[in-house]
């Protein structure tokens, strides 16, 4: 399936591709400061595939805190907070915020939480030996 959506002024798009239901998705609730201060009901599933579209480049800003283990993608004219990003070597993980998709009402798992980015379900993406938050 094929799940379009943005911020809310339309200057950074995301498209994601997955073969599950958005009934089947597992929705993660992380619980760091950043999430949480977001509100965010969160997504990542190592076969699925995303695609950030920057239709106003200017307005992406980069925000890392913590460990700075990860990159959050906001958009800096509407505020909304769109995905973060993680990476190791030439591997890249995302967890994509679902309250950006236009179909979000689809996904109706109820948000699980986790405490660190690496619970997002992110298969892997937590380093041994180090904790994130």
């Amino acid at each position: 399936m094929k799940h379009k959506g943005s911020c809310h002024c339309g200057a950074i798009e995301i498209e994601l591709e997955t073969d599950r239901l958005p009934k089947d998705q597992v929705v993660g609730a992380c619980q760091c400061s950043f999430c949480r201060k977001h509100n965010a009901r969160t997504f990542s599933d190592p076969k699925a595939r995303a695609v950030l579209i920057a239709r106003m480049p200017e307005h992406i800003q980069l925000y890392t805190f913590g460990l700075m283990t990860s990159q959050q993608i906001v958009c800096r004219r509407c505020g909304v907070y769109v995905v973060m990003l993680l990476s190791e070597g030439d591997s890249v993980w995302s967890v994509i915020n679902l309250d950006t998709l236009d179909d979000r009402a689809l996904f109706t798992q109820a948000a699980e939480p986790r405490r660190k980015i690496g619970q997002h379900g992110l298969h892997g993406a937590r380093r041994a030996g180090r904790q994130r938050t």
